[in-house]
């Protein structure tokens, strides 16, 4: 399963809503690119969590987020094997 920021997936669907576009989630891991087209319809279960302020490695301090995740067996895309690993 991979995380998704509440505050990233309010912005998405909000700009795909404004615009009449899909929103879609795309994520890089080392096993794979997965991406996922992402409505408000979407079954997810939010909690709060403590977790890095930001991906930047020389930032370490840490926030609390409201995440969500989602599973890569339910991707609307895959390509396994070419992530950034």
């Amino acid at each position: 399963m991979l995380l998704i920021e509440k505050a990233k997936f309010d912005v998405l669907v909000d700009n795909a809503e404004r615009t009449g576009f899909e929103a879609w989630y795309i994520n890089s891991t080392p096993m794979g690119i997965y991406g996922w087209k992402i409505t408000r319809e979407m079954d997810l279960t939010w909690e709060r969590r403590v977790l890095p302020e930001s991906s930047q490695f020389a930032d370490t301090g840490k926030v609390v987020k409201t995440v969500s995740y989602l599973k890569v067996i339910k991707a609307d895309f895959k390509k396994e094997g070419v992530g950034n690993g």
